[in-house]
Order: C-alpha cells, then sequence, then structure tokens
C-alpha cells in the first residue's frame, strides 16, 4: 500500500470518527429535548389522554377511586362508577393508575373540558341533586347545593337544611349517583 492509499485511509477513518461524534452528540441532543419537551406536559394533559380508561385515583386522605374516566375538565375529572359518580379536583388526587402513556393537548380540547370545577357545582346547584362531599381526612357531609362562590360553597345539610360554607380548596371528592 502506498503512502497516498493511507494517507486517504487514515482520512476516511478520521471521517467515520467524526461522523461517529456528530451522531453520539445528536442522540444526545435528542435526549436531552426529549426530556425538556416531557417537563412541559401538564397533569390534565395525562388526564385528557386518559379518557374512556378504567382508572384507579387515591385521593388526598387515602380514599380509593375506581371507574371510568369520563370527563376532564379544567380542573376536575368525572369518574363513572355503578352506581355512582365521583367528581375530583385536580388538586386533591394524590395518584392516579391506568392512565394513557401519551398527553393529550388541553387546548384542542371540547369546550366541556374547559370547564372549571365552580361551573360544575353550579349546575349541581341549578339541578338541586343530593351528593355527598368528602374533605381530605374523610370525613362527609350530605346535602344540596345552595350556591357556589369564587372559592367557597354553600351546601344545605342534615333534616334542617342547615347551611355550611365550605372552602373549596378543602374538598377531596364528591359523589353523586350515576
Amino acid at each position: 500500500m502506498g503512502w497516498e492509499q493511507q494517507l486517504l485511509g487514515f482520512f476516511d477513518d478520521l471521517e467515520q470518527q467524526a461522523s461517529g461524534l456528530a451522531l453520539a452528540n445528536r442522540e444526545s441532543e435528542v435526549a436531552e429535548l426529549a426530556v425538556a419537551e416531557y417537563a412541559t406536559v401538564s397533569f390534565a394533559s395525562r388526564l385528557h389522554a386518559s379518557v374512556g380508561s378504567r382508572v384507579s385515583v387515591r385521593v388526598a386522605g387515602g380514599q380509593l377511586l375506581v371507574g371510568d374516566l369520563a370527563r376532564v375538565g379544567a380542573d376536575w375529572i368525572l369518574l363513572q362508577g355503578a352506581p355512582e359518580e365521583w367528581i375530583v379536583p385536580h388538586w386533591a388526587i394524590a395518584s392516579a393508575v391506568g392512565l394513557s402513556r401519551h398527553a393529550d393537548a388541553v387546548t384542542g380540547a371540547s369546550p366541556l373540558a374547559k370547564l372549571s370545577l365552580n361551573s360544575v357545582l353550579r349546575g349541581l346547584a341549578a339541578s338541586r341533586e343530593e351528593c355527598v362531599l368528602f374533605w381530605a381526612d374523610q370525613q362527609q357531609l350530605t346535602g344540596v347545593f345552595e350556591r357556589v362562590g369564587r372559592d367557597f360553597v354553600e351546601l344545605a345539610a342534615g333534616d334542617r337544611g342547615q347551611v355550611h360554607v365550605l372552602p373549596l380548596g378543602l374538598l377531596s371528592s364528591l359523589r353523586g349517583r350515576s
């Protein structure tokens, strides 16, 4: 082998090494971008991708709710099980099992998916349906919604219909009949 062929072989080897380094750098950059992109995925997006799935949701205080994820709103979910339905605020969900590994952008969701928990509670107040409210410590109160404020609800409960004013931030779940 002549010196010219040795020199060309040396340059080919250098080019292959450079290509290998570039590929390794690219793979590293792609991996970093994937991590950075996933960091933008919201909990609501994961929930939206799972509508229709059977899920188990543990709420603040340890209560385990199992049902079909029927709806996902701006800050709440609806689990349907027989014979009950559960409305759970996002902030009260301690963990969820059975969610899709994918995420759906909330921005493309239906107008119903943009409804807030307050809107849902106002609908329940208008329907005068009896429901059971649960707090994180698993205390519960059965009654009918009277009015819904910005960050609280009024629930008429008991035989005398005493009105309880409850901050929404302490609500862990709400059970009704399906």
